[in-house]
């Protein structure tokens, strides 16, 4: 995933981007599950839940005011406040668009020793909406299953925020979630 990284745009960080614009966004992103039958997926369900978008809409712009361009913005959510399971992905902006890749959706946040991760393309795929799209790789030159990009609705380009003195722009204190930039790894 870095290499398919490498070989995007710059990314368009430090930005100011609106909360109910990028609530929208994140609420319209729908998966289906696999079902009991290993190859047949569910009817599309959102992605995030309420409380995770409540939280992703008041955390993301601030962190998008103060990531790099060489950052991406990493999260990992519970889905509920005292929920067992978690959402875990990244974003980052390129112009005016959103890429948001994830890599888990709705997972036990404990799982027995003995079950193995499942292959994304087995537990669940995400489901493109009006105006989304999939990320293709050149590398791989194939849609990337788990990376989505998000046009921003009529939205001028996006405004250049400059980090406040004293900040430390590339990560975030703390937080209840983990909401915070990344320095994208070469490899």
């Amino acid at each position: 995933m870095a290499s398919a990284l490498r070989g995007c745009a710059p990314r368009t960080h430090p930005a100011t981007v609106d909360t109910n614009v990028l609530r929208s966004l994140l609420q319209s992103v729908h998966y289906r599950q696999s079902t009991v039958f290993a190859f047949v997926l569910g009817n599309p369900r959102p992605v995030f839940t309420p409380y995770q978008l409540s939280l992703l809409s008041e955390y993301l712009p601030r962190a998008f005011e103060q990531a790099l361009p060489q950052e991406v913005i990493y999260f990992r959510l519970r889905d509920e406040p005292d929920g067992l399971r978690r959402t875990i992905g990244w974003c980052f902006l390129i112009d005016s668009e959103l890429h948001l890749v994830l890599e888990e959706i709705r997972q036990p946040m404990v799982q027995p020793k003995e079950l193995a991760p499942q292959p994304i393309a087995k537990r669940w795929e995400l489901v493109p909406q009006p105006g989304q799209r999939r990320f293709v790789s050149r590398s791989k030159g194939a849609p990337e299953p788990n990376w989505f990009i998000l046009p921003l609705p009529d939205s001028p380009p996006l405004s250049r925020a400059i980090p406040r003195s004293g900040s430390v722009p590339h990560r975030f204190q703390p937080f209840l979630p983990m909401v915070m930039a990344r320095p994208v790894r070469s490899s």
